[in-house]
């Protein structure tokens, strides 16, 4: 009875130390505020405010979204953005980009974890590779986060016609599981010959997380 109990308690231990990787799905009510700018800094910032609105009865979130305004308030005009499924855990809510794999809240986002996903619409087909590069403490205007540094290379092919070229977008994530969305975003395009084109920054200004 004695071993029994001491390998029961062992167990246990090792439970306790190993840390708890599964991620937290987006949730109603969830809001995120993000300062946009250009690489140079040089252009008027703007600032866009994103919320996990109502849910369907087909389970599904509505993502709001509000652009201009320097803090949200009762008298803040949202619209309705897209539906989001209510089992994303990691989400880009500025551009609908899902980057979670299938199982995604048991994901261990530790460094070198890699997935891919393809997505279609009426014009494109797009291939998603994410790679974890590492995790790393950030600071913005919010504060000091805890986050995965996440790469994304997108590439986009249109299905609708052969006059027009692939596109490439490639982004740098920042999540943190604390606040379930992005810390920081860099967005990069690049134009047909691969030379980038523009770049587009994003930090969290604020968040309101249940």
């Amino acid at each position: 009875m004695a071993g029994l109990l001491a390998a029961i308690s062992a167990i246990a231990m090792a439970q306790a130390r190993e840390p708890d990787n599964r991620l937290s799905p987006v949730k109603s009510g969830d809001q995120w505020t993000y300062k946009q700018f250009d690489e140079t800094g040089q252009e008027e910032a703007a600032i866009a405010h994103f919320k996990i609105g109502w849910k369907t009865k087909q389970g599904a979130l509505a993502v709001l979204a509000s652009y201009g305004g320097l803090a949200v308030g009762p008298d803040t005009l949202w619209k309705m953005s897209y539906f989001l499924k209510p089992d994303v855990c990691m989400l880009d809510v500025a551009s609908g980009v899902q980057l979670s794999p299938k199982r995604s809240c048991n994901l261990s986002p530790a460094a070198g974890t890699g997935w891919e996903s393809e997505t279609f619409d009426k014009l494109t087909r797009t291939h998603n590779r994410f790679t974890v590069m590492s995790r790393e403490e950030i600071q913005v205007p919010a504060g000091i986060y805890q986050a995965f540094k996440i790469d994304h290379v997108a590439v986009i092919q249109p299905t609708t016609s052969t006059d027009v070229g692939e596109k490439h977008l490639h982004t740098i994530y920042w999540y943190s599981p604390e606040i379930r969305g992005m810390v920081k975003i860099v967005r990069d395009t690049a134009d047909d010959a691969g030379i980038l084109s523009a770049r587009v920054i994003e930090e969290l200004q604020s968040t309101t997380v249940k």
